[in-house]
């Protein structure tokens, strides 16, 4: 009896502060449950439940159907032959897709696990960041020509740590950096995280080569919600992707006020002549960050990225009339300065 009476007690104690936690006028089909542990610059630990497509706060979800009359137009037009979109709030889970199950080439969207890889290893081996590698020229010679060409490249001869060929990967989108460090990991590291994460991923046959966008956003949730890496290791993470060299994609219309952490990947599939441009990650619109995936294939990159700068306008645009945040700056190409969490 009384074991039985303490289990009662505990249980209320439980739902009360839990009660205080939730958001309230929820409309949700289904349980949700989000309990708060700890709150960083990037991130939002929190344990979390699935939402089915659409439920939450419909107020506060844009358009899925604006965008889809945009990317109708688009099509219409020639400037795309297909594109698929996830969005997600990452505050309280509601979320929507658009042509979620096409697959597309992942390209440069892969350097996000790889990174995850090693600061996975690097949280049980603090060194691993300081490892020293270099690439020689005629490495450097084979790799295939980015048609977005970094910034700032690796140097054949020229030894960089880990962390910081890391930052070159992220920020900069160097291939030379990437060749690197996929050659000094065991790449099951990178699989293993796809595994724990229960996700569809890339085919190892490059003639097979796809990605979902569910699985291509997927990375970024859980570094939001640290929960694969360390919350300081997601920090840094996150905080690399907020500094990115390239506004194109989806920070390209967005304030200069707003901090965007995403990667952007460009493929050129020979000899059919096809293009795909894509760019995830996560927009911070205060109070309300939410997570955007867009993903398009054409026949040429110009109309493609304005297919994704456009989407991402239209989502914030859609927000921005609930919030009252302001109107968009477009083609600012600036954001705010923001915490390093740690990155070199």
């Amino acid at each position: 009896m009384a074991k039985t009476a303490l289990v009662a007690v505990v249980s209320l104690v439980i739902g009360l502060a839990l009660g205080l936690l939730l958001p309230v006028n929820f409309d949700v089909r289904g349980p949700v449950v989000h309990v708060v542990r700890s709150l960083g610059t990037f991130t939002s630990p929190l344990l979390e439940c699935e939402f089915a497509e659409g439920a939450g706060r419909v107020e506060y979800r844009p358009s899925k159907h604006a965008v889809e009359d945009l990317l109708r137009q688009k099509k219409d037009a020639g400037e795309l032959s297909s594109a698929s979109v996830f969005y997600r709030d990452l505050n309280n889970g509601p979320w929507f897709g658009i042509n979620e199950h096409e697959g597309y080439a992942p390209a440069s969207l892969l350097k996000v696990p790889l990174m995850m890889a090693y600061l996975r290893e690097a949280e049980q081996h603090p060194g691993l960041l300081q490892k020293k590698l270099s690439i020689t020229s005629a490495e450097l010679a084979l790799l295939p020509k980015q048609d977005f060409e970094p910034q700032s490249a690796v140097q054949a001869g020229r030894e960089y740590a880990v962390d910081q060929l890391i930052e070159r990967m992220i920020r900069s989108s160097d291939n030379g950096a990437l060749y690197l460090l996929e050659t000094h990991i065991d790449l099951k590291k990178v699989a293993e995280i796809n595994r724990t994460l229960g996700m569809e991923v890339a085919s190892t046959n490059p003639s097979e080569d796809y990605l979902p966008i569910k699985s291509a956003a997927a990375y970024y949730r859980i570094l939001f919600n640290a929960s694969y890496l360390s919350i300081d290791m997601s920090e840094k993470a996150l905080a690399l992707l907020s500094r990115t060299d390239s506004l194109r994609g989806i920070a390209q219309p967005l304030p200069r006020t707003v901090a965007v952490a995403h990667k952007f990947a460009e493929r050129a599939i020979e000899p059919e002549g096809v293009r795909e441009f894509h760019d995830c990650g996560i927009v911070y619109y205060p109070n309300h960050p939410y997570l955007l995936c867009v993903m398009t294939r054409g026949d040429a990159y110009p109309p493609l990225v304005k297919t994704v700068e456009d989407v991402s306008a239209q989502i914030y645009r859609d927000l921005d009339r609930r919030f009252k945040r302001g109107p968009l700056n477009f083609g600012s190409g600036a954001k705010p300065p923001v915490k390093s969490a740690g990155a070199s």
